[in-house]
């Protein structure tokens, strides 16, 4: 069944997040769409849009508010006098826009339909018997940095034990597999699939992607062997992360389709401002441009040289994770990746980004 956050998903994909801002433009969007929401929901999301409440949560959350005080003022506000939105369809509302515009952490829209508390409203989806409420994940306060989620190895390296096993230990990484907590200044995003519902896998691991930008940048590297991939819990301002297991290189990443440019434009600030821990004297920072864009293969641009960049590329030696780390954008897509490895050294990850399949 097809969720209503898949469907404000695809209108922030063909429109822009824009969309989520205007009443009007949000209402056509979602009318016009193949197959749209029922008529009752597409009032609902346009009316909180006109209360003003996406724009009440954006606000508390980046005056520095927790997400449930953040998201009680939108809804004290999308319920307020004369609008006739009972506070528990307004709460809705409300969390559908707030996971979409990337405000808050995605299986909040999942879990709101569950909470007895708040039953969804008509044709808003499956009776909350039939749904699973997921476990707490970390959230990002607005304007941090997503920069370096550091990935951890010992997560991934209990997933192939899984596989191997049988067991769903994956899924439930043990503390030591948890990202580093000691980086100062950033939050790490969570690299383990979200269990708002069953991480999502597939035999063929691009099945995994949605978004067919992150797909393409992706495809080098899931196509080089051994490689596991599952979605992973997306951070503020990120619409959809995956992460990967390269098995047979020693390596584990994850990859992000940004919302925005601003969120863009903060992971970048991370690693080139210093909010992103490194080791003194390990950071390399170069444009990239593909060598063959059809094959996925790419390299540096070398200081001096003059060249249309795809995006930009940062290496250096994580003193949060105490691995080397790579992390590449591309700005026309709003994408990125990220890889580190326990076992490779700079080197080895700047070669296995350049063709993994050498």
């Amino acid at each position: 069944m097809t969720t209503v956050l898949a469907v404000l998903d695809t209108v922030v994909e063909r429109f822009g997040p824009a969309a989520l801002a205007d009443p009007l433009a949000l209402a056509a969007a979602l009318r016009g769409l193949p197959d749209p929401l029922p008529e009752d929901q597409i009032g609902l999301l346009t009316a909180a849009v006109a209360s003003g409440a996406p724009g009440r949560l954006r606000t508390e959350l980046e005056a520095g508010a927790p997400v449930p005080a953040a998201l009680a003022e939108a809804v004290a506000l999308a319920s307020g006098a004369g609008s006739g939105m009972p506070a528990e369809v307004a709460r809705w509302a409300v969390t559908q826009l707030g996971c979409a515009g990337g405000l808050l952490p995605r299986h909040m829209a999942d879990q709101e339909a569950v909470s007895s508390a708040s039953p969804p409203p008509p044709g808003a989806g499956e009776p909350p018997a039939r749904r699973t409420r997921g476990r707490a994940v970390p959230v990002l306060a607005a304007g941090a940095v997503v920069a370096v989620a550091a990935v951890a190895a010992l997560t991934w390296t209990q997933l192939g034990t899984a596989a191997d096993t049988g067991t769903d230990a994956a899924a439930t990484p043990s503390p030591s597999a948890a990202p580093s907590t000691t980086a100062p200044a950033l939050p790490a995003a969570d690299p383990t699939p979200s269990t708002s519902q069953a991480p999502e896998t597939a035999t063929d691991p691009l099945e995994v992607f949605r978004a067919p930008e992150l797909r393409r940048l992706a495809e080098i590297y899931v196509k080089s062997g051994g490689v596991q991939c599952r979605t992973a819990a997306t951070p503020l301002g990120v619409q959809e992360a995956v992460a990967c297991n390269f098995g047979d290189h020693g390596v584990v990443g994850i990859f992000y389709k940004y919302l925005g440019p601003e969120t863009l434009s903060k992971a970048r600030d991370g690693l080139i401002g210093g909010e992103v821990t490194a080791k003194n004297g390990t950071v390399r920072q170069l444009w990239w441009r593909f060598l063959n864009e059809r094959a996925g293969t790419k390299y540096g641009i070398p200081m001096g040289v003059s060249a249309r960049a795809e995006g930009l590329r940062v290496r250096f030696h994580s003193s949060a994770t105490s691995t080397p780390t790579l992390y590449f954008d591309q700005e026309s897509t709003l994408c990125s990746g990220l890889f580190t490895s326990p076992t490779a050294d700079r080197t080895e990850l700047r070669e296995f980004w350049a063709d993994p399949q050498r």
